[in-house]
């Protein structure tokens, strides 16, 4: 007996080929299903309509089990009537039409939903959080700008609370900024932005390393360009960050400023009256003791070798300043006659070279020169010579003394012969004079110990009353202060014989003859030396015999923190675009109906993460892997 043929179908096909009839074979409604084919049925969420196509031709395929129907030897186990199928449960649910990428919706993946479907709730936190570290910023800064900084009693420098706030506020403000990029790729791969276009794959990485840092929002600026400007934002903002740490640095600054101390006073004394009373008076005689005033004739004579004595000024602080205040002084002037002074020279012994010249000056001082050659040291002349005048202080003058001097150059001396002349051409004539005045001292101040000397205001003193204390009144149109003083004529007589004894010399021009003349002879500037000796003198007379105190400020340098407004701009600009980008995005996504997926790359694991119909999505296989 001939054997049929058996099916030269192979096993699989046979398998993919079997009967619904088999009740292992059929789904729980009634529906047959292929034991190798576990996805839904043709028109289902999920499936392609290829596979669709394919199993209908399967269904229509002859089973290998019906050809061995009627063979003895094959006896099914059992079989099962199929249930019947309902005139109105078709076999096959119609396929629901292709919807485009922008109507059809994401899937709503439990999986997706429950690990990578979160909302916005920790950016919004972290926003809001940003915010509130720039307000505490403000307040901080608005409540110790101008402020001394041993007000700060925080053990945390000011600076380093600034610091901390403003970088608790950028890593804050970068969270909600990185994940809102991360969320725009979904929006932009599945064409869902309402002024995108959809994106490729290939977009992913871009948008990826775009919220993780500056370097990758740069390359996004050129690595896509047909994103919407909102993107741009968000990388701007990343960018900007960078910056942040550096301009918060200028926002406060350190100043030193000299601030009064309360309760501290600086003091300096002043002479309205000089009057040592019986001090160096003898009896009826009047007789004028030389110690009557010692501290002033030692001023005089420091003043000789430029050595002045500081004024009587006291600081307890490290500044100090003064007001305007008035007191007798010495006031000097001196003036260059060179050029009208009169010369006359005359040749007294023939064969002896000497040489007589007279000058005659314009005050009517006549000082005398000499030239000769000596037997040791060659040829010689007079290098200075002065003539004094002096004034009776009973007369009632505030003059001291006047006096013509006059001075040659040295420098031809050791070459010059008994009828060399150019020494008489090298003359300088000064006439200078000392008054008893009264100065007023405004602007002096004290720092860190030295006397920072101001301006000061002389006026010539007229006496307006007869006595061994006279008094003296300021002449000048309006001399600050109290214009009106008095002196001890004896005092007077005093200053007149301490400033005659430094320039009446015992022998006229020779160095040596006289201490204070020797001393005058190596002054390089004679009128400055004039200048030190009254300015010695008059320091000395703010502290005299009868002085009182004035009262100034006391000064401590302390230092003030101060806020530049200007360099917080770019934070608070940043965390305005940081909340418009942010709630940019979060509208996008609902509007669109979007899952907030953000930085999660989950969705790129399941088949079903990304809708059908996108033409830029790739299959399932090719994302994950083979």
């Amino acid at each position: 007996m001939a054997m049929p043929q058996r099916s030269t179908i192979p096993m699989a096909a046979q398998q993919e080929q079997q009967q619904p009839g088999s009740s292992e074979l059929l789904d729980p409604q009634g529906h047959p299903r292929n034991s190798q084919d576990l996805g839904t049925w043709p028109g289902q969420p999920g499936r392609h309509s290829t596979e669709a196509y394919d199993d209908a031709q399967r269904l229509d395929a002859v089973s290998p089990m019906s050809q061995w129907a009627d063979h003895p030897a094959y006896q099914p186990v059992a079989t099962a009537e199929p249930p019947p199928i309902q005139q109105d449960d078709p076999p096959y649910a119609p396929e629901a039409p292709l919807k485009s990428a922008k109507e059809q919706q994401p899937a709503q993946h439990p999986r997706l939903r429950r690990y990578c479907g979160g909302g916005w709730s920790a950016e919004i936190a972290s926003a809001v959080f940003s915010i509130l570290c720039v307000v505490a910023i403000v307040v901080i800064l608005s409540r110790i700008d101008g402020r001394l900084l041993s007000s700060w009693t925080i053990a945390v420098s000011p600076n380093a609370v600034i610091a901390v706030l403003s970088t608790a506020a950028k890593a804050a403000m970068l969270l909600p900024v990185a994940e809102s990029i991360s969320q725009l790729k979904w929006l932009y791969l599945q064409g869902l932005h309402p002024k995108g276009t959809a994106l490729g794959l290939q977009h992913l990485q871009i948008f990826d390393d775009a919220s993780r840092g500056p370097w990758g929002a740069l390359k996004l600026f050129w690595l896509a360009r047909r994103v919407p400007f909102t993107t741009y934002v968000g990388c701007l903002v990343t960018i900007a960050a960078l910056a942040v740490d550096p301009f918060t640095q200028q926002i406060l600054s350190f100043e030193q400023k000299s601030t009064p101390v309360p309760g501290a006073q600086s003091t300096v004394t002043r002479s309205q009256v000089y009057d040592n009373q019986g001090t160096g008076v003898h009896g009826t005689a009047n007789v004028v003791d030389p110690t009557r005033d010692g501290l002033l004739q030692a001023a005089a004579v420091s003043g000789v070798y430029d050595l002045v004595s500081p004024p009587p000024f006291r600081c307890p602080g490290s500044n100090c300043t003064y007001p305007v205040f008035t007191s007798l002084a010495i006031c000097s002037q001196c003036s260059d006659v060179t050029a009208p002074t009169l010369k006359s020279c005359e040749y007294p012994l023939e064969g002896y070279p000497a040489q007589i010249c007279n000058f005659t000056m314009p005050g009517g001082f006549s000082p005398q020169a000499f030239a000769a050659v000596d037997a040791h040291n060659g040829f010689t002349h007079t290098s200075l010579n002065i003539s004094v005048n002096r004034t009776i202080a009973m007369e009632g003058s505030t003059r001291l003394i006047t006096m013509g001097m006059i001075r040659f150059t040295v420098d031809d001396m050791a070459n010059g012969s008994a009828d060399d002349k150019g020494w008489q051409d090298t003359l300088k004539a000064y006439e200078c004079r000392y008054d008893v005045c009264a100065r007023a001292y405004s602007n002096w101040t004290t720092v860190k110990g030295t006397v920072v000397h101001g301006a000061t205001q002389d006026s010539p003193l007229n006496i307006t009353g007869m006595g061994p204390v006279a008094p003296f009144k300021a002449l000048q149109e309006g001399f600050p202060g109290n214009a009106t003083f008095m002196m001890n004529y004896l005092d007077v007589e005093n200053m007149n014989t301490a400033l005659a004894t430094i320039f009446d010399p015992d022998f006229g021009g020779k160095p040596g003859g006289n201490t204070f003349t020797a001393a005058l002879y190596n002054s390089r500037n004679l009128t400055r030396t004039v200048e030190n000796i009254a300015a010695g003198m008059s320091f000395r007379m703010l502290a005299g015999p009868n002085a009182t105190a004035v009262f100034g400020e006391v000064f401590a340098v302390q230092t003030y923190m101060r806020t530049h407004w200007a360099w917080l701009s770019l934070l608070a600009a940043l965390e305005v675009l940081t909340c418009l980008f942010l709630v940019s995005v979060i509208v996008a996504t609902s509007r669109a109906g979007q899952p907030a997926w953000k930085s999660s790359m989950a969705p790129l694991l399941y088949d079903d993460g990304m809708p059908d119909g996108n033409a830029k999505t790739e299959p399932a296989g090719e994302r994950g892997g083979h």
